[in-house]
């Protein structure tokens, strides 16, 4: 019964501890911004920066592909700055 309290205690540790480095990777590199010009994703070129307007009914940054986009919360049309 001790050895069956102590498993579940460490358990209980390596659970949390796992959820805490979870909540810190939280933030995503984008990959992608939603153009409203052409009203489609593209690609962030590598080195390049995107700068969101004010626009609130779309997602301006994304991870993933053009054509698999994983929106993330930050609002506006995306605009590939020079």
């Amino acid at each position: 019964m001790k050895r069956l309290k102590l498993n579940l205690a460490l358990l209980m540790v390596v659970l949390g501890t796992g959820a805490a480095f979870a909540g810190a990777s939280s933030y995503q590199t984008p990959t992608i911004y939603f153009d409203c010009n052409a009203s489609a994703w593209k690609s962030i070129p590598a080195g390049r920066t995107v700068s969101c307007d004010q626009n609130q009914t779309v997602s301006c940054k994304g991870t993933g592909t053009p054509s698999a986009p994983v929106p993330l919360p930050q609002k506006g049309c995306g605009t590939l700055n020079p």
